[in-house]
């Protein structure tokens, strides 16, 4: 006989707050008394019961709000190198570099056994190409010209170490 499986309504009842607070997948398993192995099953499973399909949606959400917090803090960081005028050249220009990747971060394809392609829950391509545009329409015209210089400058040579 089967153990009765921990994914309830209340279960979810539990981590609905949780989904929109931004805190990590590790964080929401212990907060609901699951392993992230546990997770992974329920989040990657076919079953489309009410369950599941609901506890999917949270999922989704928990990422997303966890990557958007992540993404907050990276810009963040990004912008106060940038912006501090008394850090090296190139700090200032390592931390340009870094924003115009992240800026144009491409699709990465996964494959799996036998290089079939996995199958995603979700396609995080284009929330990952909004959190970066978002990001970006946050900076002031002056800071897009900052970087800009900086990259101009780093392309150049000019930059002192």
């Amino acid at each position: 006989m089967a153990r009765p499986s921990k994914l309830t309504a209340a279960l979810l009842d539990t981590l609905e707050p949780i989904a929109q607070d931004a805190w990590s997948v590790r964080e929401a398993c212990a907060a609901i008394g699951v392993t992230e192995g546990t997770w992974r099953r329920w989040e990657t499973s076919a079953n489309g019961d009410e369950l599941h399909v609901r506890f999917r949606e949270l999922a989704e959400r928990t990422r997303a709000a966890s990557g958007l917090k992540v993404d907050e803090l990276a810009w963040g960081v990004l912008r106060r190198v940038m912006e501090d005028e008394s850090a090296r050249d190139a700090d200032r220009i390592a931390a340009a570099a870094t924003a115009l990747r992240l800026r144009n971060a491409q699709r990465v394809e996964l494959t799996g056994r036998d290089g079939q392609p996995l199958e995603a829950a979700a396609d995080h391509a284009a929330t990952a190409r909004a959190r970066l545009k978002a990001g970006l329409d946050r900076l002031a015209p002056d800071e897009l010209r900052e970087l800009h210089s900086l990259t101009v400058k780093m392309e150049s040579g000019d930059a002192a170490a």
